[in-house]
């Protein structure tokens, strides 16, 4: 089932999530993020410097 900001109907039912990779001067840096698709507010965030993690 494909879940749309449209169809999302009430808050913390349906989030998404993205995960990106940053080359820094000291190697790689992985930030990943979750966003509550009814609210568009972040749920939750976390850097770090090892991908599996």
């Amino acid at each position: 089932m494909l879940v749309t900001e449209e169809s999302a109907d009430c808050e913390g039912k349906h989030w998404a999530g993205d995960f990106t990779y940053i080359r820094t001067g000291s190697g790689w840096l992985y930030h990943a993020v979750v966003v509550d698709l009814y609210s568009r507010r972040v749920v939750g965030w976390s850097f770090s410097r090892k991908r599996n993690k």
